[in-house]
């Protein structure tokens, strides 16, 4: 069976929710729900919440980073963009909706750039 053979047009299902291009794109208005999601790229919007990047200031320990993304069950994942003075970054104090802090044990001499990254578990 095919739908549009000769790639004549959009497919719109449900009043738009979901729509197939003839290029493959597929837009869905809502959640998808898979056992597995297999892909080359995986692609944040710029806007997101759930991915960004922060600075702990030179002679402080800690940054407190806002962003509704924060969930109890959130798994924070932070990456040093630079020189972290051997210590390492520490999530803590998750507040759902609302933030999470970074932290070091001991303040640096230099700022500390990091990316962070949220994902949520179900």
């Amino acid at each position: 069976m095919y739908l549009q053979k000769n790639l004549a047009g959009n497919i719109n299902l449900f009043d738009g929710k979901v729509v197939i291009e003839p290029d493959g794109k597929l837009t869905v208005k809502g959640t998808i729900e898979a056992e597995t999601v297999t892909a080359d790229e995986f692609v944040l919007r710029g806007t997101s919440s759930n991915i960004g990047s922060g600075i702990i200031l030179s002679g402080q320990t800690k940054i407190t980073l806002l962003t509704p993304a924060t969930k109890a069950n959130s798994k924070v994942f932070i990456t040093a963009t630079t020189s972290t003075g051997g210590q390492t970054l520490i999530v803590g104090n998750k507040i759902p909706d609302t933030s999470f802090d970074i932290y070091i044990d001991n303040p640096i001499g230099s700022d500390i750039v990091f990316d962070w990254w949220i994902v949520n578990l179900d």
